[in-house]
């Protein structure tokens, strides 16, 4: 189908998300010239979504600002005329949000960029060909330094949106890393979770509602269970993001850290599995990638080509979203 020219992105947040999703769409634009992505708008908080809708017929929202607002945003936009709506997670701060936005029905995508990633696509792959075996246990953990970094540095404490509920939603690494988890557990397994519990630690938090270090444990319908680790203050750690996957017949294992790399164990061997292939993101060779942007490039490419009636693979949906918010939020007593 030919494409209709001159997409108009518009993207409310000024921070580092909304930095990346800038520096995305005008790398996408590189790769994808027949698109023709104009550059993008900055939005106000305060803006009138509806009529900003009618400014193009070629709308893009991107919704990048504190999560406690993406909720009333997504439903403004809903009413408007964009082609389809983007947004940061996690893109509800409470249940009643949740149940609220299963009503959206614009196509809308949400930047759980690691399942984007070569690995977690492969891991996939290999879990739907049963070439693990019977998966029973999903080991992971998700850990940043900040909060610790915060703790010894006084004069780094954080403040604004981060500390107000309002803004930054009544929660702390649950919403935030959280959701990355346990969308990315979830994708790699294809399966729903049916049980969940987690324990939660608030040591060197910046405000008593900020929940800073969980464990938590997932129990999926295929029998399998994935237990996490979760935090903001581990001394030392970088953006330390691992999968290992436990079968009956080999193990499979992730980070981030080597996102072009999987470790294969097989009885007391191991082996390296490697990519070779330049299709993902920015298309960059493999270890010449662009790290986390590579699933904002990959995740705003599939949904041009979706409303465009291209060929796709899948993306992040504000339904698979809602599923992982409502799963963490279920947890919390």
């Amino acid at each position: 189908m030919k494409s209709l020219k001159q997409f108009q992105p518009f993207i409310m947040g000024s921070g580092m998300a909304g930095d990346a999703i800038r520096k995305s769409l005008q790398i996408l634009n590189i790769l994808e010239p027949q698109w023709d992505i104009l550059p993008a708008i900055q939005v106000k908080r305060d803006a009138s979504l509806k009529e900003l809708s009618l400014r193009s017929k070629n709308s893009l929202l991107f919704i990048a600002h504190p999560p406690g607002l993406h909720s009333k945003a997504l439903q403004e936009a809903d009413a408007g005329a964009f082609r389809a709506i983007f947004c940061e997670k996690p893109v509800a701060v409470s249940m009643d949000e949740v149940h609220t936005l299963k009503k959206i029905k614009t196509k809308t995508a949400v930047f759980h960029v690691y399942r984007q990633s070569w690995g977690p696509q492969k891991l996939r792959e290999m879990m739907a060909k049963g070439e693990l075996g019977e998966v029973f246990s999903v080991e992971s953990r998700y850990w940043q330094p900040s909060g610790a970094h915060r703790a010894l540095h006084p004069e780094f404490k954080s403040g604004g949106w981060k500390l107000d509920p309002h803004l930054g939603g009544p929660h702390g690494v649950l919403l935030d890393l959280g959701t990355h988890w346990v969308d990315l557990v979830s994708f790699i397994l294809g399966d729903n979770v049916c049980s969940q519990k987690a324990w939660f630690s608030f040591a060197n938090t910046d405000a008593p509602h900020r929940d800073t270090h969980i464990h938590c444990s997932l129990d999926y319908t295929s029998g399998a269970r994935a237990l996490g680790s979760i935090s903001k203050v581990v001394h030392g750690s970088a953006n330390d993001l691992d999968v290992h996957i436990h079968g009956s017949r080999k193990s499979a294992s992730w980070k981030f850290m080597e996102p072009d790399q999987i470790i294969i164990g097989e009885g007391r061997d191991r082996s390296v599995l490697t990519r070779h292939d330049s299709l993902l993101g920015s298309k960059q060779s493999p270890y010449h990638g662009l790290g986390w942007l590579e699933g904002y490039i990959e995740i705003c490419r599939q949904v041009i080509k979706d409303i465009e009636g291209e060929e796709h693979t899948s993306y992040p949906t504000l339904a698979d979203a809602l599923r992982g918010t409502e799963v963490l939020l279920s947890m919390v007593r």
